[in-house]
């Protein structure tokens, strides 16, 4: 649009982008902490040790959170005899895993280039952007 020595434009964009997923494979796994008889090289089986046979859940997990923590693998923690005994990710008891996510974003925009002389224009405009789900 001009208007006398001025020549507007102005526009704008409204975009909708939809992420739909839906997965019933297997996710988070899961781990089986069983009996388990510590490695001669780490206990010697007693009576009084419970032939070196850990049980308490919690107590095998705090073992490998700290031999993990000291920068011993996993390989090697199992080797010990401690950590789980079993790894899965062919157990999914928690259903499915569901994405559905729908971004939208959208701009607004006036320029105005003013014909000063013949030989000079000055333009200058604005532009304002919007988004939503940004993190």
């Amino acid at each position: 649009m001009t208007i006398g020595k001025h020549s507007l434009k102005y526009g704008g964009r409204l975009r909708a982008t939809t992420d739909s997923n839906s997965t019933n494979a297997t996710f988070n796994g899961e781990y089986s902490f069983g009996r388990r008889a510590l490695a001669p090289a780490v206990c010697t089986p007693t009576a009084a040790n419970n032939n070196c046979e850990i049980t308490p859940l919690q107590f095998v997990i705090k073992l490998m959170l700290e031999d993990l923590s000291t920068g011993l693998t996993m390989a090697d923690i199992q080797a010990m005899g401690i950590g789980p005994n079993y790894y899965s990710l062919a157990v999914n008891g928690l259903g499915r895993a569901n994405a559905d996510v729908t971004y939208v974003d959208g701009a607004l925009y006036v320029q105005d280039d003013w014909r000063v002389r013949s030989n000079v224009t000055l333009s200058g405009g604005l532009r304002y952007e919007t988004q939503n789900n940004l993190r």
